[in-house]
């Protein structure tokens, strides 16, 4: 699935970039699901993505690197209220596979709006998993703020372009914001090491490790996973991206690592 950008309507910068990177691991929760918003484009598909990545550059990006789902949205502001809409489209074909809109009641309820729609998206694909897990993969996602997950998503931005500097600004302010949000620190974690600051890897690891319970399943795989590989268990880090495969089997870097 290529997440295109979604559009602001809201008036709101908060909202710029902001939803996609949530949407992404909402979507993984399904294990066939390979998932990319901007940021992964660039990091996982070896290609750069377009300054405009609207539903059409989306959809013409993913015709030519094989991917076979666009998913484009937008959030508009309706008074005090929010509107979030979603639409899955078949690349090659156009054929619209899901389309739904809901409405958050404030500003903080938005992100949880937008991972319930994740969810009418991944069930439209064929996901089987229970509305009980999935309830809680939302929750386990929409607990922190708004405001932490714009810090997380810029630094997702500015990792992606190999601005690891500012990716840890960003990522630190994140946890500033919400000292429990675990896959910012392991996002810490891993800019640490493209930094060759093995000690901070280390640190920021274990302390992703520590808050396990804020992130979706199939991160906690990959969190464990990271961590053994910088702190050379390799056979610990074997047996966690073997059952992350076992779990997701669609989830290529897991392969790779």
């Amino acid at each position: 699935v290529l997440i295109a950008d979604f559009q602001n309507g809201t008036g709101d910068q908060t909202f710029d970039r902001t939803l996609e990177p949530i949407l992404k691991l909402a979507l993984e929760g399904a294990g066939f699901i390979s998932a990319y918003d901007r940021n992964g484009i660039r990091r996982s598909l070896g290609v750069r993505p377009p300054d405009t990545l609207d539903e059409q550059a989306a959809l013409a990006l993913a015709v030519k690197q094989g991917v076979n789902v666009v998913l484009s949205g937008s959030a508009e502001r309706q008074g005090s209220r929010y509107a979030v809409s979603v639409k899955a489209v078949q690349a090659v074909t156009g054929n619209v596979i899901a389309a739904a809109t809901n409405r958050a009641s404030s500003k903080d309820q938005v992100l949880g709006v937008a991972t319930a729609l994740a969810d009418d998206v991944r069930e439209a694909l064929g996901d089987d998993t229970s509305d009980s897990a999935q309830r809680f993969a939302m929750e386990t996602l929409t607990a922190t703020s708004l405001d932490a997950v714009r810090e997380y998503a810029r630094g997702m931005e500015a990792m992606s372009g190999s601005k690891f500097e500012d990716a840890l600004q960003s990522f630190q302010k994140a946890v500033a914001l919400d000292p429990k949000f675990g896959v910012a620190y392991g996002a810490m974690a891993a800019t640490s090491r493209n930094l060759e600051r093995q000690q901070d890897a280390e640190k920021y690891a274990e302390e992703a490790i520590r808050h396990l319970d804020s992130m979706t399943e199939r991160e906690r795989y990959r969190t464990r996973g990271f961590l053994y590989s910088i702190t050379n268990d390799y056979q610990a880090c074997v047996k966690e991206y073997g059952d992350l495969i076992a779990r997701y089997s669609a989830d290529a870097a897991a392969r790779n690592n």
